[in-house]
């Protein structure tokens, strides 16, 4: 491990993978209350996943391709049929819906392209407020067709869906800053690290933060994940390398980098763990050839990062929603499978 910028402090550092656990490709994660939400994309699934047990609560496969699975926040409204603590948000291809992991109630919140949007859905994170901000992305054979470009959305506590922004293929990884004035994201299209700047009414286009391309912060490396800590350090998964950069948001320089073992492929990062003192990093096994998979035994696993004693997210807001006028459709003649 290396260190710039000062001594590590560290108490009984360790890197593991999560047991009793596999994904291809995990994108999008979310822990809350010892539980880890997020989509495995290439196998059409959505999981939660409890930590302190190391198992698989329930896994959701979908039609299409799959892009996130987030909890819902207490004050949420939907039909009564509904158990609020077991019910989830999912993306199905281009179908945003509401599925109670219980009873298999679900409620379909709106479909993309009835605004004329194409695709699937990519990177997505949560705000605050509870709105969910996310992309959607053109893709063909799981590969993301990058030259197409995309469009950045927002979705409001309502359902309804408004474009922010047009022409940007934002693939993987999004997150907002410590006071959510910017949001960051990896624009592939263009190979650069991007922000945007908002507040309760208006967004700007997106700035460049890093050229990926020209001035890399990990040479050979494709930005994945990203996360920001309570010090509003933003933390970018490397893939190709298999690290983990912490980087400062003045400086842009890394504080600290992170290896994980036998997995060079890096999809989603996030913080969780008491007091968020933890960080999870997805690897994946797409694309991997069979004599990479023999060197790298463990893509596609989950890494839990422990016993650094400065290092500490936030904790992340549910999605909000208020959908109590809605009907609901049981899972009997839809696309849904429950395991």
């Amino acid at each position: 491990m290396n260190t710039r910028g000062g001594v590590l402090a560290r108490t009984n550092c360790r890197i593991k993978p999560l047991k009793s656990h596999k994904s291809k490709q995990g994108t999008n994660m979310f822990f809350i209350d010892g539980i880890l939400y997020y989509a495995d994309a290439s196998m059409k699934k959505v999981i939660k996943y409890s930590v302190d047990d190391q198992d698989i609560l329930a896994t959701l496969y979908t039609k299409k391709r799959s892009a996130f699975m987030f909890p819902l926040f207490k004050r949420s409204k939907l039909p009564s049929e509904f158990v609020l603590q077991s019910s989830v948000l999912i993306s199905d291809g281009l179908q945003i819906r509401v599925v109670d992991l219980d009873n298999n109630a679900e409620l379909d919140v709106c479909s993309l392209e009835d605004i004329g949007l194409k695709g699937t859905v990519g990177a997505a994170t949560t705000h605050n407020s509870g709105r969910l901000f996310f992309s959607v992305i053109q893709s063909e054979n799981n590969r993301v067709m990058e030259q197409c470009g995309g469009t950045f959305c927002c979705m409001t506590t309502a359902g309804s869906i408004f474009k922010l922004y047009d022409g940007i293929c934002l693939s993987d990884g999004m997150c907002f800053n410590k006071d959510y004035s910017r949001l960051f994201a990896f624009d592939l299209m263009r190979k650069r690290l991007v922000y945007f700047s908002l507040d309760q009414i208006n967004i700007t286009s997106p700035s460049t933060f890093i050229n990926w391309e020209t001035s890399p912060l990990v040479e050979n490396s494709q930005v994945r994940g990203m996360a920001v800590d309570k010090n509003d350090h933003l933390w970018v998964c490397c893939s190709g390398e298999g690290k983990v950069i912490e980087v400062d948001i003045e400086s842009k320089t890394i504080l600290r980098d992170l290896l994980m073992p036998k997995a060079k492929e890096l999809s989603s990062v996030c913080f969780g763990g008491t007091d968020y003192r933890e960080l999870f990093v997805a690897s994946s096994y797409v694309g991997l050839t069979q004599d990479e998979l023999t060197r790298q035994v463990n893509a596609g696993h989950i890494f839990a990062v422990k016993g650094y004693s400065n290092l500490q997210g936030r904790k992340p807001t549910p999605i909000l929603l208020n959908l109590n006028g809605g009907k609901s459709n049981k899972s009997a003649g839809t696309s849904m499978k429950y395991s």
